[in-house]
């Protein structure tokens, strides 16, 4: 096998972010046990792509968790809780029968 044209088919990129079977997962997985370069190129692509996002992150504004709150606070107030009855029934055992 030859792992450059492995590397270059970009299938590791591929597995990195989801995009592969349960089969190509597996085949990735075990090539990367076996050559030590592949391990190193997914690592190398998960730090890249992990960059790249955090690079682009967009910063929510300030009062989108205030108004997410508050929006959980009224529709749990709108829904009743309801309980069941206590209809669990003792019965007394009398061991003398």
């Amino acid at each position: 096998m030859n792992v450059k044209d492995y590397i270059a088919s970009g299938i590791i990129e591929q597995y990195v972010l989801g995009d592969v079977s349960p089969q190509e997962k597996q085949e990735v997985e075990c090539m990367s046990h076996i050559y030590p370069e592949i391990q190193a190129e997914i690592l190398q692509v998960q730090e890249v792509l992990e960059a790249y996002a955090m690079d682009n992150a967009i910063e929510a504004p300030k009062h989108i968790k205030q108004n997410i709150f508050e929006q959980i606070e009224k529709e749990s107030q709108a829904i009743p809780i309801v309980t069941a009855p206590n209809t669990a029934k003792v019965v007394a055992i009398n061991k003398e029968e």
